[in-house]
């Protein structure tokens, strides 16, 4: 496996408030959902990923507009989150046939399952939570590729 540690160029996280040992959730959301951390974020993507993507974002707003962005761009891409319009049983589905290539996921994946179907992980929210962290990058680890 091939690890990258990514700077987060355009966010300055001394400028999100903190209140009661966390970010903020509607700062944080707002200061992740912007057009040059996507930008930046899809440039790395199409450097460094491989076919099949699922990407940890901060609130369904921020997993909704990386989705719209990459589409711009002409990648396949989905947010999935409680609620969606596509479950995340059909998303995985759909990573795994090809038809899809990331996708942007809100605390549906962050426990100990096995995702098969995914050869990259893209963390782009911050966690507070070393245990957290480890669930959501260990899922490439659990990945059968």
């Amino acid at each position: 496996f091939s690890y990258y540690g990514i700077y987060d160029e355009s966010v300055d996280y001394k400028e999100i408030p903190w209140r009661n040992g966390r970010f903020e959730p509607e700062s944080l959301s707002n200061k992740l959902a912007t057009l040059a951390r996507a930008k930046h974020a899809l440039m790395q993507w199409r450097d460094k990923a491989q076919k099949r993507t699922l990407a940890f974002c901060v609130s369904i707003k921020h997993a909704n507009f990386m989705a719209e962005r990459f589409q711009r761009e002409g990648i396949n891409a989905v947010a999935v989150y409680g609620g969606s319009k596509i479950d995340r049983s059909e998303a995985l589905e759909q990573l795994a046939q090809g038809n899809l290539q990331v996708i942007f996921s809100v605390d549906l994946f962050n426990e100990g399952v096995d995702l098969p179907a995914i050869d990259t992980v893209m963390m782009l929210r911050p966690t507070e939570s070393k245990v957290l962290f480890l669930q959501q990058l260990g899922q490439i680890g659990r990945a059968h590729v």
